[in-house]
């Protein structure tokens, strides 16, 4: 039994250490990284049993993701920017490149950024903004499809054709019968 708390309490500290890691990426948060793991590894080391490994842990859990609410880092910041720079822009020739030139920062640097900050490439964000404006026109039904397309930036009907169906696994004629019999 005294096995099985020590493995409890060891699962219960590697889960803090990999959201600690999260919390305090990057080269300015180190020093805060640091003395929250020394914390943690001495709150964790003094449990012996369970159930005050569980407070113990509700506790520096709840002090972590309230680290989390802190303000926006600056790399945070610069996703933010070319987030709202590519919906104000996205009906005009917006690529990774334009975006980086306008917040005066490298391709190579935003695109590593906000896949970072977000999970996924500026083009694919790019193009996922692009479709949801289509099917907000599609939804309305007064433009053809191929002046939609248009419309939200793409300079060909094929490259609108194709990245549609690759986001909503239907083609715009689809989809838009689909909203229009939704109402």
């Amino acid at each position: 039994a005294e096995a099985d708390t020590r493995q409890f309490v060891q699962l219960l500290l590697d889960v803090l250490q990999k959201l600690n890691r999260r919390v305090h990426r990057g080269r300015e948060r180190q020093a805060a990284y640091q003395t929250t793991r020394v914390r943690l590894i001495e709150r964790f080391t003094r449990t012996s049993t369970a159930e005050p490994a569980r407070r113990a842990f509700r506790q520096e859990l709840q002090r972590l993701t309230a680290t989390e609410s802190r303000p926006p880092s600056r790399s945070h910041r610069l996703a933010s920017k070319a987030k709202k720079f590519i919906e104000s822009n996205y009906a005009q020739r917006t690529s990774l490149s334009t975006v980086a030139a306008h917040l005066h920062v490298s391709s190579n640097y935003l695109s590593r950024v906000f896949r970072r900050e977000t999970g996924m490439t500026l083009t694919s964000y790019i193009q996922r903004v692009r479709i949801n404006h289509a099917r907000r026109l599609l939804a309305e039904g007064r433009e053809s499809i191929s002046e939609i397309a248009y419309r939200v930036g793409y300079r060909n009907y094929r490259d609108f054709y194709r990245n549609f169906v690759k986001h909503e696994n239907a083609s715009p004629r689809e989809v838009r019968e689909r909203l229009t019999r939704a109402g």
